[in-house]
């Protein structure tokens, strides 16, 4: 496995240059906190060195580029309901959260597909589908509580998904940012679309 540097003072200075201050967090009961998702073993714990809520993909950008630019790792956490150890911070560094970016953006009726920020709550966008006449299918057990981007990194199923398919199953485009810091789009609002790349 790769040997990352350390997060220095110097990084932590970066990050809230481009968060805010209040959206860096370095105390001992934080980092303890998001050692480890749903993961009960304690010998597959893993404390991050910072944790860090960006806003937006713009901000996401900036602290990859930061974390390209002095070789720390980083680790992406939406609501650390899986038992997948995907959002332990196996090398440390940064622990990335979602939960500011909890926005549904928008649902197009006539389209019938919804925009929804990484951060969203899996209940809420359920409820708001309904709420207007429509279902959005992705259901997995952790709903009330598991979060979107979890949903995608995942491809959780659940109760549905026999019969509606899986996350990937109910999602047409996508955009996420790079581990370079690129901003990159993916997929089409069309499920049948023949240009950009394959989603």
């Amino acid at each position: 496995m790769k040997t990352y540097a350390p997060v220095t003072e110097e990084v932590i200075e970066a990050l809230k240059g481009v968060v805010g201050a209040e959206y860096v967090m370095t105390d001992a009961e934080t980092l303890e906190h998001y050692q480890t998702d749903e993961e009960t073993d304690p010998r597959k714990f893993h404390k991050p060195e910072v944790v860090v809520k960006p806003a937006s993909a713009q901000e996401i950008a900036e602290i990859m580029k930061l974390a390209n630019k002095f070789d720390v790792p980083v680790t992406v956490r939406s609501a650390g309901t899986s038992l997948a150890d995907g959002a332990i911070p196996v090398c440390g560094g940064i622990v990335l959260l979602m939960e500011r970016m909890d926005k549904i953006l928008e649902l197009n009726k006539e389209g019938m597909y919804m925009v929804v920020e990484a951060g969203a709550r899996t209940l809420e966008i359920q409820e708001y589908a309904n709420k207007e006449g429509f279902l959005y299918a992705g259901d997995p057990c952790s709903a009330d509580s598991c979060l979107i981007g979890g949903n995608l990194a995942t491809n959780a199923g659940g109760n549905k998904a026999v019969r509606c398919g899986t996350t990937r199953d109910q999602v047409h485009e996508i955009e996420f940012v790079s581990p370079t810091g690129e901003i990159i789009e993916v997929g089409a609002r069309l499920k049948k679309c023949s240009t950009g790349y394959c989603l």
